[in-house]
């Protein structure tokens, strides 16, 4: 890529974690959101540089404010990639160094209190970590190892009747299924969003089952494909440039 001057950068989609640890030291340089969520998924080059960035947590930013309240309580459904990308998302302002992140409508709101749930111990040991080097103080934090999908629904139970349940393990895209059962007991005032915006979609179903308001993926794709180019031209993120994109992605 260096060497060929009609290459300007790439959006990395998959392998972010492994493309971090594989190639780290081969970067002129790295975003913080790179160094703290140790991955990558855009990459600028030039003659004389290969820049590296993790642009989903910027991403995140630009949709949270228009999905959560005021003072949130966040059950996040995986603990991968999308779930550290909004762990950094929802405690941005606490991150010295995590620049550019934010809108003209304001940073994410404030007294977040999350749970992020998986059935892997090792994502959440990941995650954990994340949140050490970004120095998130994790007392308002929960991070639930989850064997069965009806200990998600426990999660859900247990969670303030106007959380904002979301799925990020990637069941109804990546993989059929849903990361909760049939039974789940979502509140009436609860929002379930599903940061995948195509596939069968199966958790947002069981949502609307219950008569909750729901929300896909597609502000998010928008936003991640649109922060990552911005990165490889070297302009800002703005309201106005998601606006524009959005509105060629539905031509």
């Amino acid at each position: 890529m260096r060497a060929n001057p009609a290459v300007q950068g790439a959006v990395v989609t998959a392998h972010k974690l492994r493309l971090y640890r594989a190639a780290a030291t081969d970067f002129t340089s790295l975003d913080v959101a790179a160094v703290l969520a140790e991955e990558v998924n855009a990459v600028a080059t030039s003659t004389s540089a290969v820049e590296g960035y993790a642009r989903d947590p910027l991403a995140l930013t630009h949709v949270l404010t228009q999905v959560l309240p005021a003072e949130p309580y966040v059950v996040c459904l995986g603990a991968g990639g999308a779930g550290t990308a909004l762990l950094l998302a929802l405690h941005q302002s606490q991150i010295t160094g995590l620049t550019g992140v934010g809108n003209a409508s304001g940073a994410a709101p404030s007294g977040v209190r999350a749970v992020f749930a998986d059935t892997d111990p090792q994502a959440l040991d990941a995650m954990r970590a994340v949140a050490d080097r970004a120095g998130i103080a994790t007392g308002h934090l929960t991070f639930a190892l989850v064997n069965h999908p009806a200990d998600c629904d426990k999660l859900i139970a247990a969670a303030p009747d106007s959380a904002v349940v979301i799925n990020a393990t990637g069941l109804g895209k990546d993989a059929a299924g849903s990361p909760v059962t049939d039974q789940v007991p979502f509140a009436k005032d609860m929002l379930a969003w599903d940061l995948n915006y195509r596939g069968d979609l199966r958790f947002l179903d069981q949502a609307k089952t219950c008569g909750i308001r729901t929300v896909d993926g597609w502000a998010y794709f928008i936003a991640g494909w649109t922060s990552a180019l911005a990165a490889i031209a070297g302009i800002p993120l703005t309201r106005t440039l998601l606006d524009d994109f959005a509105r060629v992605a539905q031509r």
